[in-house]
């Protein structure tokens, strides 16, 4: 029997315990490992702990919100280089300009598919690799 080879991790950051769920199964059906924290205070704890290859995040949330989140998390040398999709309600102009600012430039309004969701994970960690792939 072969063993499977899981993909990145992916913390997954919401208050609502059904969307954790449905992404956490929906993603580790694709191979990828996932953890979830449902505030930006125990996702930034977490993420302290065991730095996540990407973190999918969500716009309002008690504690600490993920604008909040993005803010911390952009201060932390250890933290910064992790590629983030803001995933929420919130889909205003103004809204995704300032996720785009803090390096969130991956952002996808609820509702959305869990098609639109492996895509733009799936470009987000491709684009990643092209970048780290690059001669200094």
């Amino acid at each position: 029997m072969e063993a499977k080879v899981l993909k990145e991790m992916i913390l997954i950051v919401d208050d609502e315990p059904d969307i954790v769920k449905l992404l956490a199964d929906f993603l580790g059906g694709l191979g990828y490992q996932t953890s979830a924290a449902y505030n930006g205070k125990e996702a930034m704890e977490m993420a302290r702990m065991e730095p996540p290859d990407m973190i999918l995040l969500d716009y309002v949330m008690p504690e600490m919100d993920g604008y909040a989140f993005l803010d911390e998390l952009r201060r932390d040398p250890q933290l910064l280089a992790i590629p983030t999709i803001m995933i929420t309600v919130k889909d205003s102009y103004a809204d995704q300009i300032y996720a785009a600012v803090h390096s969130t430039p991956d952002y996808l309004a609820k509702p959305f598919s869990l098609k639109q969701l492996a895509e733009m994970v799936a470009k987000v960690f491709a684009r990643r690799k092209i970048g780290e792939s690059k001669p200094a």
